[in-house]
């Protein structure tokens, strides 16, 4: 394989609770109003990426790669125009039949977030699983959720078992483990794009419910270590968090794969002496084994496997 930067088209999903706010601040190409959702770096055999410039241009990120539900990582652009359902996801101890993993951790970055949008993000300080499953069984349980205000630039990292939900008025970036499975709690009495109640999974969700601490939470994120701009450094994935600005270039050099997500600004990456332009909302799939520098201005997220 020709190794460059490829820059991925992503995979748009429509949602009940999305907005226009990919195709307005991102320039993402859909006919709906209602985008959710933008995989911009997915191997599933159901949603794949398309590689957009270069030799393989075309080409899809699982037929270049011989890849599907073993590819480590899955990013997105979310579009939160409502609220999302309160979920949790189990970890990797829960297997589909064919005894796939399921297990989803995650991070969020957040990018834009309207006057007092809010998170939920985990159970309440001191309230134990069986204490919320009380709360559930008596359907008095979003006291028990903690409620966090956010701002661009926060990052959150939800590992399995954590109960969350993203509120209205939110833009933000998702880097997670490659899987889409989703155990809900509460969706407001949403109706589907059937018109029928979307699907609720409490005895599964309460199943794989934990209860952490913010101490244990961090011990989790960083327990591959932490450094400077480090978001995240947990079993499962990294993440950085990058700016380069005039006369100041970034430069990456890894033995494994590694992605760029491009938050805000304009510039370009530069490898083997070719410039590949770069702006907010571009998602690039680095190979291992490159060195390259961007240049600009402009931030991004870099995410790989650990």
């Amino acid at each position: 394989m020709n190794k460059y930067p490829m820059r991925l088209v992503p995979y748009m999903r429509e949602m009940i609770w999305g907005g226009d706010r990919l195709k307005t601040k991102f320039n993402k190409s859909s006919e709906s109003d209602k985008i959710g959702e933008a995989w911009e770096l997915t191997c599933r055999p159901e949603a794949v990426s398309v590689i957009a410039n270069g030799e393989y241009e075309g080409q899809t990120l699982n037929s270049l790669l011989g890849c599907g539900y073993d590819f480590p990582l899955l990013i997105k652009f979310i579009d939160a125009c409502d609220k999302l359902s309160v979920q949790v996801h189990p970890d990797d101890d829960v297997t589909d039949d064919s005894g796939v993993p399921l297990g989803k951790t995650e991070m969020w970055y957040i990018i834009s977030a309207d006057e007092g949008a809010f998170i939920i993000y985990g159970l309440n300080d001191g309230l134990t699983v069986s204490d919320f499953t009380k709360m559930v069984e008596s359907n008095n349980f979003e006291s028990g959720m903690k409620r966090i205000y956010v701002k661009p630039g926060d990052c959150y990292f939800i590992p399995a078992g954590q109960v969350h939900a993203i509120g209205e008025g939110i833009l933000l970036a998702e880097i997670q483990q490659n899987s889409d499975t989703t155990y809900r709690f509460y969706d407001y009495g949403r109706l589907g794009t059937d018109g029928r109640p979307r699907e609720l999974h409490i005895e599964k969700a309460l199943s794989v419910t934990r209860s952490r601490s913010d101490s244990e939470i961090n011990k989790l994120r960083f327990s591959k270590g932490n450094e400077d701009n480090c978001l995240v450094n947990c079993d499962k994935f990294k993440c950085i968090k990058h700016v380069a600005s005039e006369g100041k270039a970034v430069k990456i050099s890894r033995t494994t794969f590694t992605s760029l997500v491009f938050i805000e600004g304009d510039g370009y990456i530069e490898c083997n002496e070719i410039k590949y332009p770069a702006k907010s909302g571009d998602t690039y799939y680095i190979p291992e084994g490159l060195s390259i520098s961007v240049f600009g201005e402009i931030l991004f997220l870099e995410a790989s496997e650990n």
